[in-house]
């Protein structure tokens, strides 16, 4: 709630400025408490991050547009939380890998 206030939610495209950063965060963050060196950490975001971020841009407007386009209200939360779990699990492979 705090972040909303913050950044004002009146730009829709909010999700495509904060992606880049959470995803960056995330890599690094998993590589570092994986053990790896500040270089190791580096290579990785070189060598992953783009793809990650592509795949992200690839599925999550794609799954909010039929969310709230032709699912009923009922099941948006189930469907986003599934979808939440499989990229999460992708986020981990990716991180991990």
């Amino acid at each position: 709630m705090f972040v909303c206030q913050i950044l004002s939610f009146r730009n829709k495209n909010i999700a495509f400025a904060l992606a880049p950063c959470f995803l960056a965060c995330f890599l690094a963050i998993a590589s570092f408490l994986g053990g790896h060196s500040p270089e190791e950490v580096w290579l990785k975001l070189k060598k992953d991050y783009k793809d990650t971020l592509v795949s992200n841009y690839y599925i999550w407007p794609a799954v909010q547009m039929l969310n709230f386009y032709f699912v009923p209200l009922v099941y948006r939360l189930p469907l986003i939380q599934i979808v939440a779990l499989m990229w999460n699990t992708y986020l981990s492979w990716m991180a991990n890998k």
